[in-house]
């Protein structure tokens, strides 16, 4: 899913204010160029300073911040849910309330952009942002009505080599897993896909590394109505072999496997000579001791079922994103309601298609990706992670064997049987879902 789910609901509060309002909520004057870029090392770095928007330290739209954002003008326009009776009530159209809003979020991110040296050009300036999905240049034009979207995308295996080569984890370069092309897969297609279904909406472009990285970009520079200053470095071979010779054979394949399909809409060509490029051995065995990592290579065998009633809250969804990353498979439902439902659809889809391990997820339940690896490496058929009831009801979700002297929390905690506990952070095997039917 993705997160299309919530895409879609964005989309849909957003049309609805500019219907009711028009885009004139937004009132800000300003004209920023924001540059959504599927992955990093993908020229959108280049195409900032060309566009001479800010300083070299161009500020950076974070995916967790924007999704914070978006996701408090979410709430505030809830209220259309309540019926027609909230709908008729002036107090309950909320005018001010979102415009008040929208102004405000627009000035902090133009306050963020001044930081960084913008406050020479009160009205023009830019952001990028390498890991936001295009539905939110929706919410970053609500805010920006003059606003105008560069969705960048890069050849796969020429983006994986260069964002290896740019970032500064030691792991990168040393005894990386295949966690790392699987990851960086997953991100590149979530990104072009939403890029591909969202860019119109926003009167934006789609456009490849090398026109923006090209001495003439014709077509950014017709969108834009400027020309750009020259390149500040030349622009890297994009012919995906000269990058897949610098990766292990066992990445060149995933990548062209996964990520073939889209790369050929955007015109790549991911041969099977490229494929056979590389010139690493296979993914390293680890050393004695050394934990093992699940990884896509062999699919994880674990579904993490996520139904939620309306929302995800942002904490709850960055875990999430970053399991998928590590090669999870989430399953998000939302409008889950009545949940016992929503349960049984989820789990009779994963159970479908073959995954041995469920892990349930409240949507407004706060976790350590690492956590879930914990739960899994217990090795038994059922197990729940505690945590605190919300709401009036004080102390946690769970209920004690009658007798358990203490329940060992963080640090120093470990395996302990209980009556019940809550399903917010729960694990269970296919086994227990069998067991249940043939009672």
């Amino acid at each position: 899913m993705n997160g299309h789910g919530k895409a879609e609901l964005l989309a849909f509060r957003i049309a609805e204010i500019s219907r009711r309002w028009g885009r004139s909520i937004g009132d800000v004057d300003d004209s920023p160029v924001f540059i959504l870029a599927a992955g990093r090392a993908s020229g959108e770095r280049e195409l900032q300073r060309r566009l001479a928007r800010t300083m070299e330290d161009e500020p950076a739209l974070d995916a967790t911040v924007i999704s914070a954002m978006s996701h408090q003008l979410l709430r505030a326009a809830s209220y259309w849910d309540k019926g027609p009776a909230a709908e008729a009530s002036p107090s309950a159209r909320g005018v001010e309330t979102l415009r008040g809003l929208v102004r405000a979020q627009a000035a902090f991110l133009r306050g963020v952009s001044r930081a960084a040296g913008g406050e020479g050009r009160p009205s023009a300036w830019g952001m990028t942002s390498t890991d936001i999905t295009g539905d939110h240049a929706l919410y970053l034009r609500l805010l920006f009505p003059r606003a105008r979207f560069i969705f960048l995308h890069r050849n796969p295996i020429d983006a994986f080599a260069a964002a290896l080569r740019s970032t500064r984890n030691p792991a990168a370069a040393d005894g990386r897993d295949l966690s790392w092309a699987a990851g960086f897969a997953e991100q590149w297609c979530r990104l072009v896909a939403s890029f591909e279904l969202w860019h119109k909406e926003v009167d934006g472009i789609l456009v490849g590394y090398e026109q923006a990285m090209a001495a003439s970009p014709g077509q950014i520079e017709a969108y834009l109505g400027e020309r750009l200053s020259p390149p500040v470095s030349a622009p890297e071979p994009e012919n995906g072999a000269n990058s897949a010779a610098q990766l292990r054979a066992d990445e060149v394949k995933l990548l062209v496997e996964r990520t073939g399909e889209m790369a050929a809409r955007l015109g790549y060509t991911l041969t099977a000579e490229v494929a056979r490029a590389g010139q690493g051995s296979a993914e390293p065995e680890p050393a004695l001791g050394t934990p093992q990592v699940h990884t896509e290579s062999v699919r994880i065998s674990c579904a993490v079922l996520v139904p939620a009633m309306r929302y995800i809250e942002p904490e709850c969804e960055e875990a999430l994103h970053e399991l998928e990353i590590r090669g999870y498979a989430v399953r998000r439902m939302r409008g889950a309601s009545p949940v016992d439902h929503a349960r049984s659809r989820l789990a009779t889809s994963a159970l479908d298609e073959g995954f041995e391990e469920t892990l349930w997820i409240d949507a407004d339940t706060a976790f350590d990706p690492d956590a879930v690896e914990q739960l899994r490496s217990h090795n038994v058929p059922m197990v729940a992670g505690i945590y605190p009831r919300r709401g009036p009801r004080a102390g946690l979700a769970v209920a004690p064997v009658p007798g358990t002297a203490e329940l060992v929390m963080g640090d120093g905690g470990g395996l302990v049987e209980v009556l019940y506990a809550g399903a917010g952070f729960l694990l269970v095997r296919r086994e227990v879902y069998a067991a249940i039917q043939q009672r």
